[in-house]
C-alpha cells in the first residue's frame, strides 16, 4: 500500500464524551496568537480534521485535540479543539482527556500528587491542576476563561409559543433552556425531539435575539443549547448544537445536532455565571453537574472577574486506545466523508 499520511493518537473518553489527541501535532505554525494558528490550520489543513474525526476512522461524536507548542510564552502548551464539522475556542472534556492522554503514555512531565499545566486556547490560557497517583491520573481541573452571562431573552416558537432563555459563555456560546417548563425530560429516549427542538431554538435566537460581548461589543452568536433539569439530583443538563456560524456571505444557519455525552466543561462554565448572575450562586459556591448518561463533573465559582466569573471545572478521563491512522493514496475516502443525520 502507498501512505499519504500516518498520524498516531491517544484515544480517551471524559465522562463518555470521546477525545482524539493528535500527541505530536504540527510545529511551526504561523500566526501570533493561538486563534491565528487554529484558523490557519483551518484554512490549510482541514484535511487533517476531517481524516482525524470523520468516518471511517471517527464518528458522529467525535471530538478532538492537536497538540501544538504554545503562541504565549506563559503556557507550556498550545491545543486546537475540534470535532467533525468545525472548530471549537474552547473544550473542557477535550481538556481533562488531553491532559489525561499526555500523562498516561508518557508524553508529559509529572510527579505523583498534584501538578500544574497553563494551555494557550484560541479562547485564552487555561490554567490546569492534575494529580497523579500510582494508578495513573486520578482528577483533572481547569481554571476556565472568564465566562459570563450575556442575556435573558424569550423567543418564539410555533410549536411552543413563547420560550425563556439565558444566553451566556464559557469558552463557547450557549442557550440555556430549562427542560421542565418545555415539559421535557432529559433521558435518552426524548433525545430526537430534543434535538428538534434544539435545531429550533438555535435558529430562533440567532434571528430574534441579538446579544453582545459586555467587553467587546462583538454579538454573541450561541453555537449550542443546554437543557437542564434542576429538579434531578444532581441537576442534569443535554448539551446538543454544534451550529457553524452564519457567514457575511449567508444567514442560513447550519446545525449540525451533535450531542455531548459529558456534562460539557463549558457549558457548566456558562451555567455557573448564569447562576451567579441571578443571585443563585456566590464565589466558591460548587455545583455538579450530571449528564444525559449520569457521568458527573464538578464545578465551582473561584473568583469574579468582571463581567463574570472564573470557574474551575473537574473530572475524570480514562484512554481508549491508541492508534495509527493512516490514509493510501488509493482510498477514495482517505480524508473522511460525513454522513447527513437522518
Amino acid at each position: 500500500m502507498r501512505v499519504s499520511k500516518w498520524i498516531t493518537v491517544v484515544d480517551t473518553h471524559t465522562g463518555g464524551e470521546p477525545t482524539r489527541v493528535w500527541v505530536n501535532g504540527p510545529f511551526n505554525l504561523p500566526g501570533e496568537t493561538m486563534r491565528q494558528r487554529r484558523d490557519w490550520f483551518r484554512t490549510h489543513y482541514d484535511h487533517l480534521r476531517t481524516f482525524l474525526m470523520q468516518e471511517p476512522r471517527g464518528h458522529r461524536g467525535m471530538c478532538g485535540a492537536i497538540i501544538t507548542p504554545p503562541a504565549s510564552p506563559e503556557a507550556d502548551l498550545g491545543v486546537i479543539f475540534m470535532d467533525n464539522y468545525h472548530y471549537m475556542d474552547m473544550c473542557g472534556h477535550a481538556t481533562i482527556g488531553l491532559v489525561t492522554a499526555l500523562v498516561e503514555v508518557g508524553a508529559l512531565h509529572y510527579v505523583q500528587g498534584r501538578n500544574y499545566l497553563t494551555l494557550d486556547t484560541p479562547a485564552g490560557l487555561v490554567k490546569v491542576v492534575f494529580s497523579v497517583t500510582s494508578a495513573g491520573v486520578d482528577e483533572v481541573a481547569f481554571r476556565n476563561v472568564t465566562s459570563f452571562h450575556c442575556a435573558e431573552e424569550t423567543v418564539r416558537l410555533p410549536e411552543y409559543g413563547e420560550v425563556k432563555v439565558d444566553i451566556a459563555y464559557g469558552g463557547n456560546a450557549f442557550v440555556l433552556v430549562d427542560a421542565e417548563a418545555i415539559h421535557l425530560k432529559i433521558c435518552p429516549t426524548n433525545l430526537p425531539r430534543l434535538k428538534l427542538l434544539a435545531s429550533k431554538i438555535l435558529q430562533a435566537v440567532n434571528t430574534q435575539v441579538e446579544a453582545y460581548h459586555p467587553v467587546t461589543g462583538d454579538r454573541i452568536r450561541p453555537t449550542w443549547v443546554q437543557f437542564y433539569d434542576e429538579q434531578d439530583t444532581p441537576p442534569r443538563n443535554v448539551v446538543i448544537g454544534g451550529m457553524l456560524p452564519p457567514t457575511d456571505k449567508s444567514e442560513t444557519i447550519t446545525l449540525c445536532n451533535k450531542v455531548d455525552r459529558s456534562p460539557c466543561g463549558t457549558g457548566l462554565s456558562a451555567k455557573l455565571a448564569t447562576l451567579y448572575k441571578k443571585g443563585v450562586l456566590r464565589v466558591g459556591d460548587e455545583y455538579v453537574y450530571q449528564s444525559i448518561i449520569g457521568s458527573q463533573f464538578r464545578g465551582k465559582i473561584v473568583a469574579k472577574d468582571p463581567p463574570g466569573i472564573v470557574p474551575e471545572i473537574a473530572g475524570r478521563a480514562y484512554v481508549t486506545g491508541i492508534n495509527h491512522l493512516i490514509a493510501t493514496e488509493e482510498d477514495i475516502f482517505k480524508w473522511g466523508f460525513l454522513l447527513p443525520e437522518g
